[in-house]
């Protein structure tokens, strides 16, 4: 309902968010489990974690809490406040490998940019920098996208 304002900006150095892995192990019947860190270099406000098609988790545990989980219902996480030194997540899924997006917020805008023009001002939802890495592991060794 608004006009969009927007300008080209070189791409800046920042960091993405990370999944650092702490275990891995094959539970038998097609199920394997890993016990990711995820947390965020810039120590951003927030970290969403979305499953690529058709990546549904068998199981899913954050720092020590089992999730309720309702077959084909699942395909992401919102997580809040977990602080610079990140938050444990162990997933169960059928397969070898899994992919998966790691994305994190912080307010504000990095950088140094000029002045908004008079009579415009922030918004809920404006001035947001958001930082997106795509990460892929299978049990044989685990890479990053």
């Amino acid at each position: 309902s608004r006009p969009l304002i927007s300008a080209p900006d070189p791409a800046l150095p920042l960091e993405p968010p990370a999944a650092d892995v702490l275990e891995q192990n094959d539970r038998g019947n097609g199920i394997h489990a890993m016990k990711l860190r995820i947390h965020s270099q810039r120590n951003a406000d927030a970290v969403y974690l979305r499953f690529a098609e058709p990546i549904q988790p068998a199981s899913l545990r954050i720092a020590d809490k089992n999730l309720a989980l309702n077959k084909g219902t699942l395909n992401g996480l919102n997580l809040y406040a977990i602080g610079a030194q990140g938050v444990d997540v162990e997933i169960a899924f059928s397969g070898a490998s899994i992919d998966f997006w790691l994305m994190d917020r912080s307010d504000g805008l990095p950088g140094t940019f000029s002045q908004r023009p008079p009579g415009l001002m922030a918004q809920n939802g404006s001035d947001v920098s958001f930082v997106c890495r795509k990460y892929s592991f299978s049990l044989s060794g685990n890479h990053k996208d």
